[in-house]
């Protein structure tokens, strides 16, 4: 039998790592239960973001957007999100050819590609010229692409 003092001291390092696991236990239970809640407070909703790209070179203006949409793919927002992506009509450039459009496009198009010959799957993200006013790409990023990012 131990003698009194290091009983005592035993007892307390069970007691303690015991406490400690529990700690750890009630974190993680925390943790997943505000991830839970996010989850559900947010799925039904999806959120709209705008990005202008008027004046830009194409080049400067796809690095923009190649930016900003890695960001947003990236915010693993449970309702996803539709990037406006204001590109103009090509008014203004020679021959009224909207090149910044253009080249939204094509970045778009490269990415679903290189996504379907990656994973064997269609790419989550879609893409369409809002109805409205043809300057405008609609880019919608559901859920199930979040957190992913551009290649």
């Amino acid at each position: 039998m131990l003698p009194p003092a290091l009983s005592t001291a035993a007892t307390y390092e069970e007691f303690r790592a015991q406490g400690l696991d529990l700690r750890r236990q009630a974190k993680a239970a925390h943790e997943e239960a505000q991830r839970i809640a996010w989850s559900a407070n947010n799925s039904n909703r999806t959120n709209t973001w705008d990005v202008d790209l008027h004046g830009l070179s194409v080049t400067k203006a796809v690095a923009k957007f190649a930016s900003q949409f890695t960001c947003l793919r990236g915010m693993d927002h449970p309702g996803g999100v539709v990037m406006r992506v204001i590109t103009g009509k090509g008014l203004h450039s020679e021959g009224n050819i909207p090149k910044i459009k253009n080249g939204i496009q094509q970045f778009l198009q490269e990415q679903a590609a290189a996504e379907q010959e990656s994973s064997g799957k269609p790419w989550g993200v879609t893409w369409e010229v809002d109805p409205v006013n043809q300057g405008i790409i609609n880019v919608h990023i559901p859920a199930e692409a979040a957190g992913q990012g551009a290649e």
